[in-house]
C-alpha cells in the first residue's frame, strides 16, 4: 500500500474539485442556448422586459430550474395565480 503525504492529499482532492467545476461549468454551457435568440415571433426575455419597462407595468421576475422540488411546486402555484394578473402585470419566466 502506497502511504500518500497530506500535502499529495491535499492535491488530489483539489483536482478531483477542480475536475467537478469543469464538468459542471461545461454541462451547464452546454445545456444553455447560446445563441439567447427568442422563436420566430416571440420577444426575447430582454425585449419583454424592457417594453414592460417602458409601458411602466409591474414585473414579475420569476427564476426557477426543472429539476428542483421547490420550483415546481411555486411553478404550480404562480400558473395558479397569475392568470388573474396577466393583463396588468408582466410575468418574466427565467428557467435556470
Amino acid at each position: 500500500m502506497i502511504k500518500l503525504s497530506t500535502k499529495s492529499k491535499r492535491l488530489s482532492k483539489y483536482l478531483v474539485l477542480l475536475g467537478f467545476v469543469l464538468l459542471l461549468t461545461a454541462g451547464i454551457f452546454l445545456k444553455t442556448d447560446r445563441k439567447g435568440e427568442a422563436p420566430a415571433g416571440e420577444l426575447s426575455l430582454e425585449e419583454e422586459f424592457d417594453q414592460a419597462m417602458q409601458a411602466g407595468r409591474p414585473i414579475f421576475v420569476f427564476l426557477h430550474s426543472l429539476d428542483c422540488n421547490p420550483c415546481q411546486v411555486m411553478m404550480e402555484n404562480v400558473a395558479e395565480v397569475y392568470p388573474e394578473f396577466e393583463e396588468e402585470d408582466v410575468l418574466i419566466d427565467v428557467n435556470v
